[in-house]
């Protein structure tokens, strides 16, 4: 087979293919030298320890091989805030779920509390009871309390 480029009327370019077994037998007389072979290898392998683009680039290209080859994707890293968001949203469901374990838990400790009132443990159901409507009041708070100290750490990120 023969492929011809033609520009203006003139042959710019021609080359001739052999069939596919000509090809073949011609690449494996033209084996490469083993010794030459690891002599390559080991100024390659210098060459990626002792400079740093280098060595960059070849990792670089190894995932590159690895992830088309494995049909993977890597993950890289984001920004901070990304970050933050992303957590933010995966760990969203645990959070509302301690959040919504404050009611009952405060119901049971103000039951707690009156039962110790009427027990005759008068300070201890009253001490129950004050400060579980101080930790209820204050598990309501923490989403805004949150949110203002997200603020002040991103304006310091954003000032630095």
């Amino acid at each position: 087979m023969e492929i011809s480029l033609i520009l203006n009327n003139e042959l710019v370019w021609d080359k001739e293919f052999k069939s596919c077994k000509e090809y073949v037998s011609n690449l494996k007389s033209l084996a490469p030298n083993e010794v030459k072979m690891r002599e390559m290898e080991a100024k390659f392998l210098n060459l990626v320890n002792t400079d740093k683009d280098v060595s960059k680039y070849y990792k670089i290209g190894g995932a590159l091989c690895i992830s088309l080859l494995t049909n993977t994707t890597f993950a890289y890293a984001d920004t901070l805030g990304g970050v933050s968001d992303k957590l933010k949203t995966i760990v969203s469901p645990l959070i509302e779920l301690l959040a919504g374990l404050g009611y009952p838990v405060t119901y049971g400790m103000l039951i707690t509390g009156f039962i110790m009132v009427i027990m005759g443990k008068k300070s201890k159901g009253i001490d129950i009871i004050k400060w579980a409507c101080i930790g209820y009041v204050g598990l309501q708070f923490v989403p805004f309390i949150l949110n203002i100290l997200e603020l002040i750490g991103r304006e310091l990120r954003n000032s630095l």
